[in-house]
């Protein structure tokens, strides 16, 4: 029973971990819209194909073309796949409505080594993709465009 209860308890503080990192790296990345002075929505629901709702992290008005910026912040391997895959999947779903008039920013964690290079290659066929906070400088320049 004791074991049983601090099995529990240990995946418990893991999710728990996993959520707190994922939620400080977003605090943090909206913090550097804010600070870089960009024009930004958060959480916006778009229209996918098929008829199937879509919702990105972040629209962005740049000077010149708006960005669609889904965030892929984690420290688990595991995750990571899982939000790339994802992310992949909702690039897909926008692609013929939104790409002419939107660019695609994929941006991930670069505090860790949590993704694989064949999910970042994924992505780049898709999507701008940037390291954060490693790309910041540039990042700020393509969403400011």
């Amino acid at each position: 029973m004791r074991l049983a209860q601090a099995c529990i308890r240990l995946s418990d503080m893991a999710f728990t971990q996993r959520t707190r990192i994922s939620n400080s790296m977003s605090e943090e990345f909206e913090e550097f819209l804010s600070n870089a002075h960009l024009l930004y929505e958060n959480t916006v629901p778009l229209m996918g194909r098929h008829g199937n709702p879509v919702d990105v992290d972040y629209k962005v008005v740049g000077k010149k073309v708006s960005s669609l910026v889904l965030t892929l912040f984690t420290e688990n391997a595991t995750s990571a796949h899982g939000l790339a895959t994802d992310a992949f999947t909702k690039w897909y779903d926008l692609d013929l409505h939104y790409k002419k008039t939107n660019q695609f920013v994929s941006v991930y964690t670069s505090t860790n080594d949590a993704f694989k290079d064949a999910d970042i290659r994924r992505l780049e066929g898709i999507s701008t993709v940037l390291a954060y906070p490693a790309d910041e400088t540039k990042l700020n320049a393509i969403l400011a465009a």
